[in-house]
């Protein structure tokens, strides 16, 4: 068998991972949007529900399609790329234009101080599964850009911005406190350091990703070595 045939079937089986993998993350992910839908609904009050409810079920309804897609003549190596963008997309969206508590009028810079920004790394995880290390990067990237899009949109809003520049050589508790817990605080050091640290984070696993990738091409060559030899004698 030619070294040229052997080098696409090792690409094949690395091809066939990555699709079963990408199978396994999309699984996952609906059965997180579930777990995590259902508890936004009891513990954020019932006036919430509905909404809560329709988000999830649009995240299922779009892991589904995906899903069925996968392995078809439809499915191109483009899609993956394109679902995780969407996610992020909604995500982001979600982030820059939903109100942080409807029900309180809170201003929109609040949503920055609720937990959102680790449900970003729900999407890195089903990346992780794909084997992909471009999946991964781009996951990583898109990631960050949409948190920082969704963070400077909705920081335009604020009149008045206080910012980690704002605090004081040595501030008081109470100096520290006036300016962190104020509406107007927008924390852009802070948003940056999360973009920063989420594209590391993907960087490491795609890097990690490749180095996986060819400890298994030579482990075949290696096998390829052995048989060859194996049909000399």
């Amino acid at each position: 068998m030619s070294n040229d045939t052997e080098t696409l079937r090792s690409e094949r089986m690395l091809y066939e991972a990555e699709q079963a993998g990408l199978k396994l993350a999309i699984r996952g992910r609906i059965i997180a949007v579930v777990l995590i839908t259902a508890l936004l609904a009891i513990t954020r009050g019932a006036d919430r529900a509905p909404e809560f409810i329709l988000a999830g079920s649009l995240f299922v309804l779009l892991g589904i399609i995906h899903y069925r897609l996968i392995g078809t003549s439809y499915d191109r190596p483009w899609v993956k790329y394109a679902f995780i963008t969407v996610d992020t997309l909604m995500l982001s969206a979600a982030v820059a234009f939903l109100p942080a508590e409807p029900g309180i009028q809170l201003p929109d810079i609040m949503i920055f101080r609720f937990q959102i920004f680790p449900f970003y790394f729900l999407i890195l995880a089903i990346a992780t599964f794909s084997f992909s290390p471009g999946l991964v990067m781009w996951s990583g990237i898109t990631g960050a850009a949409g948190w920082l899009a969704a963070f400077f949109y909705v920081r335009s809003g604020v009149e008045n911005r206080l910012d980690w520049g704002d605090m004081p050589a040595s501030p008081t508790a109470n100096e520290f406190l006036q300016i962190f817990l104020s509406p107007e605080f927008v924390g852009t050091g802070t948003r940056l350091q999360e973009a920063s640290i989420f594209v590391v984070v993907a960087t490491l696993i795609a890097i990690v990703m490749l180095r996986a990738r060819r400890v298994v091409r030579r482990q075949l060559e290696a096998e390829r070595s052995i048989a060859s030899i194996s049909q000399l004698f």
